[in-house]
């Protein structure tokens, strides 16, 4: 990110206003990845987020901002809902809560973000029905022609490339642009992903072309370094707004009063609202916001005649969703989303937390960091849950399984309660909390022992970088080495019996097959993962449903996640991470690190 100005460059970079004639006054409302945190900000205090108060502070805002006769827009860079249990009471209820913030907040455009794709397109589809007809998605780099919901709406003009929007007699053009990373890390099934650099600037040219002069960005990159890297490339972009990476931007904690930041957010600070960053001796100013309706992105900047940015006003910072602003400026949550939004979500809610499924005898490790990083007792009990259903279903109905090696492969980046879980109730409401997407137990059989070992390369090849890809394992035990070249770090696998089946990286019966279970993303190619060439059958249960069945039937569990099987000492030992120079695992067989076995280069 050495292409962003310093404080004194940016005002070599931008003409201010005293020196030059401002011909639009534009203030930009933002916010991304809210996510489904309807109720409130979760974690963080009931104080805080909670899309009856966002929607009432945009509406202050932007009142305040046009009572100054400035033009506004509002927009979101992506993530626009999240599978979760927030959003599950929408699909109990029939009803998407999220579509009726959306349309309360009177967005005039808004990016598609990957977890806007986590059902797949046809439920995407759906939401953006239920989403008031003059708001439009907007992403230059997907193709929807495969898909016939999704291109309706394209053919409707509810998604676009691009689009422009009037105030005040001035035009400013909106490009959205989705990562490209989508295929990967969600479902978008048939819709076609392109390269972004090239599919943002067709539309900006074609817009410039046409005479719009004041050109928005609004992407869903999955981090703002990403952001600034694609502004770097591009010309005639004025602002972009990035989404994804959850960064904090403000200019300090006692920018905006009272509680200016969310308690401990200030440490979380990334930099100053906007970052700007040099493209050709101009300054664009990059933002972003938290998620989870937490902060509101207020942006105010003013062009010239020519469309040229001249000033970043020194009001441009974060407002917090808090009570408190709300009780300082006499308002209150926006009474209609509280009554049809928050109330029949947080009752939902309640629903699911007071039905008690089972009792653990040990603290369940769901921390976002550990999942993507080790072996944690929540992932194994996930893991195990997957190869418990596979050998059910195949008792049931035959032909599940083919007799091979059942190993079962849970990635980490679909554990999502981000908590360590206490000892005692686990509710419903704890499973939807831990697994909230839409993934189905998938069983590949006969999957070639290569093939496997090309998986867990897969699933450790990004430890360091805190990856979802990362697995969470049953039915083996495997060491790896993190200091390795990636795809070359596995070291030691071993059957759950301690059967030894890979030594140093090297396959010690290549004619061995394995029946894996894992989920229809990590199937499908998900994560990056090397199975998609081959066949797979997807039961009917979900991998909210494969837990919740496992810790509860007395085929499984028997309602008590037994600290005889579960605790970090039992569960740890399935997956080790060692240096050089130790090239054995010191688990499984017993064997040790001797160095007898020649590793691969």
């Amino acid at each position: 990110m050495n292409n962003l100005l310093s404080t004194t460059m940016l005002a070599a970079a931008l003409i201010t206003a005293a020196s030059a004639a401002n011909a639009a006054s534009l203030t930009i409302l933002h916010n991304n990845d809210g996510e489904s945190q309807l109720i409130d900000a979760g974690g963080v205090g009931s104080e805080f987020g909670g899309s009856a108060r966002f929607v009432s502070i945009v509406n202050f805002v932007r009142d305040d901002r046009e009572g100054q006769n400035r033009d506004v827009l509002t927009l979101s860079s992506g993530d626009n809902f999240l599978p979760g249990p927030e959003f599950n009471a929408s699909l109990s209820d029939g009803v998407f809560y999220d579509a009726q913030v959306l349309n309360a907040v009177n967005y005039d455009a808004l990016a598609l973000g990957n977890h806007d794709f986590d059902f797949g397109p046809d439920l995407l589809a759906d939401f953006i029905g239920e989403v008031d007809n003059d708001i439009q998605f907007v992403s230059a780099n997907l193709d929807f022609s495969a898909n016939a919901g999704l291109q309706q709406l394209v053919d409707d003009g509810r998604i676009v490339k691009s689009t422009v929007i009037d105030r005040g007699g001035e035009q400013y053009g909106i490009v959205g642009a989705t990562t490209e990373e989508l295929p990967i890390i969600s479902q978008p099934g048939d819709v076609a992903v392109g390269d972004v650099v090239s599919a943002v600037q067709a539309e900006i040219d074609a817009l410039t072309g046409n005479g719009v002069d004041k050109i928005i960005l609004i992407s869903h990159l999955q981090g703002i370094a990403e952001d600034i890297d694609v502004v770097g490339q591009l010309t005639g972009v004025d602002v972009a707004i990035a989404g994804g990476g959850d960064e904090l931007l403000t200019n300090s904690a006692d920018a905006l009063n009272p509680n200016a930041l969310v308690p401990g957010d200030d440490d979380e600070r990334f930099g100053p609202y906007p970052l700007v960053v040099d493209v050709a001796g101009n300054g664009v100013p990059v933002v972003t916001t938290q998620g989870d309706y937490r902060y509101l992105g207020v942006l105010d900047i003013e062009f010239d005649d020519d469309g040229n940015l001249t000033d970043i006003n020194t009001t441009s910072d974060v407002q917090l969703i808090s009570q408190a602003f709300l009780d300082d400026n006499g308002l209150v949550p926006d009474a209609t989303i509280q009554a049809n939004v928050v109330d029949p979500v947080s009752e939902a809610i309640a629903g699911f937390a007071a039905n008690i499924v089972a009792q653990s005898e040990v603290e369940l490790d769901g921390v976002r960091g550990n999942v993507r990083t080790e072996q944690t007792n929540l992932g194994a009990l996930i893991a195990d849950s997957f190869v418990w259903t596979a050998e059910q279903q195949d008792t049931e109905l035959g032909g599940i399984l083919n007799g091979n090696p059942v190993v079962g492969i849970a990635n980490g980046g679909g554990i999502r309660n981000d908590a360590i879980i206490d000892i005692g109730d686990i509710t419903e409401l704890d499973t939807f909390s831990i697994l909230p997407f839409s993934n189905f137990v998938s069983v590949i059989n006969d999957l070639p022992v290569e093939a496997l070992l090309a998986t867990l390369e897969r699933a450790v090849s990004n430890v360091e970088g805190v990856s979802g890809r990362f697995g969470q394992v049953s039915g083996i035990e495997f060491s790896y080495n993190p200091e390795r070249e990636a795809g070359n770090r596995i070291l030691d696998v071993f059957l759950a019996d301690g059967t030894p089946i890979i030594l140093n990286g090297f396959i010690l019966d290549e004619d061995l097959l394995i029946d894996l279970v894992t989920v229809n993303f990590l199937a499908n190619g998900g994560d990056g993962y090397p199975l998609a060439e081959f066949d797979q059958t997807n039961l009917p249960i979900s991998y909210q449903q494969s837990l919740l069945n496992y810790i509860t039937s007395q085929d499984g569990l028997g309602g008590v996640i037994p600290e005889s099987l579960y605790s970090d000492d039992v569960t740890s030992s399935r997956i080790a991470a060692i240096s050089e120079p130790m090239t054995l695992a010191l688990f499984g067989a017993g064997l040790t690190g001797l160095g007898l076995y020649r590793r691969r280069s």
